[in-house]
Order: structure tokens, then sequence, then C-alpha cells
């Protein structure tokens, strides 16, 4: 299992306490803007979607369906999660993540 997988399944663990929960968070898509979530408050979603915007314009992530653009919005929450408030260092941590995903995923692929 890939190393950062293996983060979000621990932080998904932690969080929701049991393995089906953090197997079905780890996949599914997120939404930091929902009135009705218990995990944060308004404010707190708020930050994380703009930190989640801010990360997706250093890459040039514009379509919400990219498969980075969710990698991105996981990366937040795991910086959330971990206690980082402040929006800009939130959206570094992701934006490092996912570059440090790309560049394994460019060293495992076979040579054509």
């Amino acid at each position: 299992m890939d190393a950062l997988i293996t983060l979000d399944y621990i932080l998904a663990s932690v969080l929701y306490k049991n393995q089906k929960a953090a197997a079905e968070w780890v996949g599914a898509e997120l939404t930091f803007l929902e009135d009705d979530n218990p995990n944060y408050s308004k404010s707190d979603g708020e930050l994380m979607q703009r930190a989640l915007e801010e990360a997706a314009a250093r890459l040039n992530i514009t379509d919400e369906t990219d498969p980075e653009y969710n990698k991105l919005a996981r990366f937040v929450r795991a910086a959330f999660i971990i206690g980082n408030r402040d929006e800009g260092a939130i959206a570094k941590f992701a934006v490092d993540a996912v570059l440090m995903r790309r560049r394994r995923s460019t060293k495992n692929k076979p040579a054509s």
C-alpha cells in the first residue's frame, strides 16, 4: 500500500475509529462546505475550502472531477486533522504531497 494512502487510512481510522468507515473515507469525494457536517464547523469547512482552492490554483487544477483535485482535498483535510489552521500552510502541505505522489508514480512507471 502506498505510504501516503496509508497515512490517509491512519488519519481516517483515528477520525472514524473503525476500519470500514476509514476505508470508505479514503475513497470518498470530500466536500468541505456541507452545512450539516458533524466533524467540523462551518468556518472550519470554509478554511479548508479556501486552502483547497489555493492548492488547486498552485497546481493549475481547474476541474473538480480531476482525480488529483480529490487527492488535494484529502491532504487538506489531513493537514486540518493534525491541527494545522493556517490556510497557506495547509495548501502548501497538500501541494507538496501531490507533487511527491507525482514524482513517485513517474519513478514507478516502466520504461517504454
